[in-house]
């Protein structure tokens, strides 16, 4: 009978131990499991265009559509008429309210054919490829779009409409 009782503690006793680590083990990994889910929260992607301010004129530029975010995006959209020496800008800000750095892998200005880029000046300040855009960060950019009235080639001398977008490609860093 003492062999039996005390075998019987003994099964207790195991019976204990393993509901013990199992509970145990069942708390430590819910825990993981919910900072893993943290942290992936955190660490999102979400660099978009914001903000856009400070729109100057210069001459007489007919704006057609102004800058339109086209929607979370780093992508802005507009249409503006210019005659030489007419400019047209604005600033924007570009937020990564993500987790993850991002790096400027590319910028793309539409909307000026061949023959307009002789005489049609498209540029961004503010931003270069390969800057990096770390998480919570902002940056204003300034887009400037303008007729230079100084080239010596053809240049039409009549009002020129243009449609045209400018984006930014972003890349984890």
């Amino acid at each position: 009978m003492k062999n039996f009782s005390k075998r019987n503690v003994l099964l207790g006793f195991l019976s204990i131990a393993v509901c013990v680590m199992a509970i145990s083990f069942a708390s430590k990994s819910s825990g993981m499991y919910t900072n893993s889910i943290k942290k992936m929260i955190t660490n999102n992607w979400n660099v978009h265009f914001r903000n856009i301010d400070n729109v100057r004129y210069e001459g007489n530029p007919v704006v057609v559509q102004n800058p339109i975010i086209k929607g979370a995006s780093t992508t802005v959209n507009y249409m503006v008429n210019l005659k030489p020496g007419d400019s047209y800008s604005f600033e924007i800000d570009v937020k990564n309210a993500g987790g993850i750095d991002a790096e400027l892998k590319s910028y793309v200005m539409s909307g000026i054919t061949e023959e307009q880029d002789l005489y049609v000046n498209y540029e961004v300040h503010g931003i270069s490829n390969g800057q990096v855009l770390r998480a919570g960060e902002s940056k204003t950019l300034t887009i400037v779009v303008s007729y230079d009235e100084n080239v010596l080639t053809n240049v039409p001398l009549q009002e020129q409409a243009l449609d045209l977008s400018f984006i930014l490609n972003f890349v984890q860093d």
